[in-house]
């Protein structure tokens, strides 16, 4: 079966997120440290000052891009149990995100929209997308085709 274009568009996502996370990880290992925090607090801001050239969080980083590469393969070979990791990694953040919104809601209502901005709805949004789609019926015909032709041999 031809691969689906959002599942095609989804994987090109997680390429270039492989892609960000490795130029991420370069800039940290190669950039000499005196200069790595100026560079990377103008260029990259949504990385921690305390983790510039944190051994950890660069191998973090590369274990992250090569995961969103096998899972991108994964997909675009449509494999079933890329589209089970997928809806994994998309559900989790949406149940943290809708968890923490509840509970700031409750309990610190006066700073709900100062914690949760725009930045985190359309995060959201992005996140049931994805989740929406790999649960439609097409979508799980197109990767239930794997899970057949495994059973007939």
């Amino acid at each position: 079966m031809k691969t689906p274009r959002g599942i095609k568009f989804i994987a090109l996502l997680l390429f270039m997120t492989a892609a960000l996370n490795g130029v991420v990880a370069a800039i940290m290992i190669e950039i000499p440290a005196a200069s790595r925090g100026d560079f990377l607090l103008h260029v990259l801001r949504f990385i921690p000052p305390e983790s510039y050239g944190d051994p950890v969080f660069i191998f973090f980083l590369i274990g992250t891009a090569i995961g969103s590469i096998v899972i991108g393969f994964g997909l675009c070979l449509l494999k079933s149990w890329a589209r089970w990791t997928m809806l994994f990694i998309t559900v989790i953040p949406l149940g943290r995100g809708a968890i923490g919104a509840c509970e700031t809601l409750a309990f610190h209502p006066h700073a709900f929209w100062k914690v949760f901005g725009t930045a985190f709805w359309v995060w959201m949004l992005g996140y049931a997308a994805i989740a929406y789609y790999l649960i439609q019926p097409e979508v799980q015909k197109a990767f239930s085709q794997d899970d057949w032709e495994l059973r007939s041999e």
